[in-house]
């Protein structure tokens, strides 16, 4: 084990493999999980939700800082949360997953997190489109939504044309790409870079290895990994709504994170089943 009682942040650009990540390390390697993106699915945090999207859509894909208003109250609860895993067993790592875009943000999150380390799981433009229109085909899929209903309920197509894989990559790339500020000089002591473009085991490893964390010896466990993942969502239906509709919607989420990340690593071989 890397240090311990400390937090590791990790972060992206969507589809960067973060949660994947975070995931892995809870079922395999000891540490506790604070997945970030869970509040944006929760009717109770509405309010500070719609603070953060605001930021991304409206400042930080367009290469902007946003007010701190709008971001700090989301980002608080999650570091809240971190500190109280923390509590919980002092001598257990945490790592957090969630995007943070702006060195403004980090610093606040440093602030709030005494210690805390990140790494950037890095993604090239044409990668993470790939991974992001994987993604979206089993968000269809599962959602029994079809695409071109979609586009046109988003209003995409006044800007981008009909339907097509190239389009929503290119809508993608044209939003979502932009304004993710890298690491500055003085941030080299607490922040680190992963190359995520490959589609095999050695990401996870090479994440290992900037955590401290001893060589892999064993098949990575897919099983135990999806296990970590439906028992968050379990526990995210129990705290918010339990309407059938809106357990729909989670189980969805369930399956579109999951399968997608094993669709990807499993195009090349990567991921090793046991």
């Amino acid at each position: 084990m890397g240090d311990d009682g400390c937090v590791w942040w990790i972060t992206g650009r969507p589809s960067a493999g973060k949660t994947f990540t975070g995931d892995y390390l809870e079922a395999s390697c000891g540490f506790t999980h604070v997945e970030g993106d869970w509040r944006m699915h929760s009717p109770l945090h509405r309010q500070v939700t719609d603070g953060l999207v605001k930021s991304f859509y409206q400042f930080w894909f367009k290469d902007k800082d946003a007010p701190e208003e709008l971001w700090q109250p989301y980002y608080g609860e999650v570091c809240t949360e971190a500190k109280e895993a923390l509590n919980r067993d002092p001598r257990k790592p945490v790592v957090v997953t969630l995007a943070l875009y702006r060195k403004k943000v980090r610093e606040y999150v440093g602030k709030q997190l005494k210690g805390v380390r990140f790494i950037l799981l890095e993604i090239s433009d044409d990668e993470a489109a790939r991974r992001m229109l994987l993604k979206f085909k089993e968000y269809l899929e599962v959602t029994k939504t079809k695409a071109e209903a979609y586009w046109k309920g988003q209003g995409l197509e006044t800007k981008y044309g009909p339907y097509s894989d190239e389009n929503y990559m290119l809508w993608q790339k044209q939003t979502s790409m932009h304004g993710l500020e890298p690491f500055s000089a003085d941030e080299k002591q607490s922040c680190f870079v992963v190359n995520a473009d490959k589609k095999d085991d050695s990401v996870l490893d090479n994440v290992r290895r900037v955590l401290g964390l001893a060589q892999r010896r064993n098949p990575i466990d897919l099983n135990a990994i999806k296990a970590v993942n439906n028992a968050r969502y379990l526990r995210m239906v129990a705290k918010t709504d339990r309407t059938a509709g809106r357990h729909l919607f989670l189980v969805a989420r369930i399956a579109v994170t999951f399968a997608a990340f094993t669709v990807i690593r499993q195009a090349s071989g990567g991921l090793q089943r046991r």
